[in-house]
């Protein structure tokens, strides 16, 4: 794994490359990671995820986006625009540091969504997998109020940190009212580029998806529907601080990567 920093000299992501370990692919993968305390939750899984594909033969990148992990940016600067462009970066990145000319793109929760916008103006972009995204902002933003309010309820004294709507953090997390608005407009609605093979893949019970993925399929034939064996837990208030490493994760994304059967 070689750690660096890329992008413009005056604002530099960091990323971490994982060099193929088998016969490289003509493809690399780029890891997009969730935001906020989600984030934290994943961190060690996409670790996992890139040795894994790594050892399968993918150059593999995963990046910390402006403004969050070992990035340039403090947290009030970032922005879903700025984020977006950050894949662009990335990807661009990725393409001259493996020498590849296709990536596919691998995105969790609001990091598949971001993956998503950046996708629907790239030609080079062979592949998306998009584990459970989140399809509509506003709702997001409500169930993680939701998430905070009963969290902070079991914490000791929780008294003093009674949660107040409009409040501009989450999980200690800045959401400044700038970042909140853009969250709050996304709406997953456009059709992927056609030629590009979209993997939507859903948490066990994540049946909320299923109209979106088939008005998807409706429109651009190339997309396909995963579930994975596990139940999701996003929205568990006992789960706010646990990592998530469900058994047969790793396994079922690095098959469906490498086109084996999970």
């Amino acid at each position: 794994m070689l750690p660096l920093y890329f992008g413009p000299a005056d604002a530099p992501l960091f990323g971490a490359f994982h060099a193929p370990e088998a016969a490289a692919r003509s493809i690399g993968v780029l890891l997009c990671q969730p935001l906020g305390h989600e984030y934290i939750r994943a961190h060690r899984t996409f670790n996992q995820l890139a040795a894994s594909l790594a050892r399968a033969g993918f150059p593999v990148l995963r990046f910390d986006y402006f403004g969050t992990g070992d990035s340039s940016g403090a947290d009030e600067q970032a922005s879903v625009a700025r984020w977006t462009a950050d894949v662009h970066t990335a990807i661009d990145e990725l393409k001259d540091t493996a020498s590849v000319e296709r990536v596919a793109v691998l995105g969790l929760r609001l990091g598949a969504t971001i993956a998503l916008a950046a996708a629907e103006t790239r030609a080079d972009i062979a592949r998306l997998v998009l584990w459970d995204p989140v399809i509509d902002g506003r709702a997001y933003l409500a169930e993680l109020e939701r998430l905070q309010r009963q969290w902070l309820k079991s914490r000791p004294g929780s008294r003093w940190f009674t949660f107040r709507p409009g409040v501009e953090e989450i999980f200690g997390f800045p959401m400044p009212g700038p970042l909140r608005r853009e969250i709050e407009s996304l709406a997953l609605s456009a059709a992927p580029r056609r030629g590009m093979r979209v993997d939507v893949v859903g948490s066990l019970g994540h049946e909320g998806y299923a109209p979106w993925v088939s008005a998807l399929q409706a429109r651009h034939a190339a997309v396909h529907w995963h579930e994975l064996p596990v139940r999701g837990d996003w929205t568990e208030p006992d789960q706010v601080h646990v990592g998530v490493m469900p058994a047969g994760v790793l396994q079922h994304l690095s098959a469906l990567m490498s086109g084996r059967p999970a």
